[in-house]
């Protein structure tokens, strides 16, 4: 999962000894399907809020998500789901928090001058035939 702002560039680069063919499903921005041989790099510029999926259609366990976002304020959460914000004005702010295999979340925030805002969320599956049987 990488999260990054609108118009970033982001190089897709294949550090594998054999060729991989790449396949980079994007909605709003470039995609491209095609080879990269051992060392090679492809750069797509990210212009449009985005899902982007990238996957190896030859080695079908090597897959990314790019999220394209508008904000500054986006984070990524530790193992434990835990994320942290600094620095937010004080303000009305709508939080977003998802997963590739979890349906979003879109939350109203209040943040209050010189207080802490914790907020406790829980993602439900989309599809709960794809998690795993022991758990």
């Amino acid at each position: 999962m990488l999260v990054v702002p609108a118009g970033t560039a982001v190089a897709l680069r294949n550090e594998d000894s054999d060729c991989g063919c790449f396949h980079v499903r994007a909605r709003r921005n470039p995609g491209f399907n095609g080879k990269l041989a051992k060392g090679e790099e492809r750069e797509l510029v990210l212009e449009h809020e985005d899902t982007i999926s990238v996957v190896n259609d030859i080695l079908p366990w090597m897959r990314a998500v790019i999220a394209v976002v508008d904000t500054p304020l986006f984070a990524l959460t530790g193992a434990d789901g835990a994320f942290r914000f600094d620095g937010v004005a004080p303000g009305r702010y709508r939080l977003e928090v998802w997963h590739e295999d979890g349906r979003p979340i879109r939350h109203g925030v209040e943040v209050e001058k010189g207080e802490q805002t914790k907020l406790r969320l829980a993602l439900a599956p989309r599809d709960s035939s794809r998690l795993d049987r022991d758990g």
